[in-house]
């Protein structure tokens, strides 16, 4: 096969997939059932209400739209926790900074693979000495 048709087939494969893989992507309708609303269901049931696919707001202090609209303390409050928490993250990053000069002080020095001094003479082997066996005869 020619380059020329290789490059047209695998072109209308990699098509076919995008196509394939748009169809397949659509969203589907989801029904919150029972009594809260806990069950998901692709069919509608009889108590069935349209659910959204993005998880709902948890409410806090009984308000039902109190993630949007925060009180002037859950303000302070927020900014409070950004400011010790930035604090915290420029502490952890002077403590890792110090730690990585300490180690790299400690492993600048080098390192010496192999013995410390140079091997003594064996204490036996073939250097000009006979053999402490014997063969028996």
């Amino acid at each position: 096969m020619s380059s020329a048709r290789l490059l047209a087939r695998a072109v209308a494969s990699i098509a076919a997939l995008a196509a394939a893989t748009a169809v397949s992507a659509q969203p589907q309708k989801i029904y919150r059932c029972g009594p809260d609303g806990r069950e998901l269901s692709q069919q509608p049931c009889r108590d069935a209400k349209p659910a959204s696919t993005a998880p709902a707001a948890p409410a806090s202090h009984g308000a039902p739209n109190a993630a949007a609209h925060p009180s002037e303390a859950d303000r302070a409050a927020a900014a409070d926790r950004a400011r010790r928490d930035a604090q915290l993250a420029e502490q952890m990053q002077r403590e890792r900074e110090a730690k990585e000069a300490a180690d790299a002080r400690r492993n600048a020095q080098p390192v010496r693979i192999g013995p410390a001094a140079a091997p003594a003479a064996a204490a036996s082997g073939p250097a000009g000495k006979k053999s402490a066996l014997k063969k028996s005869d």
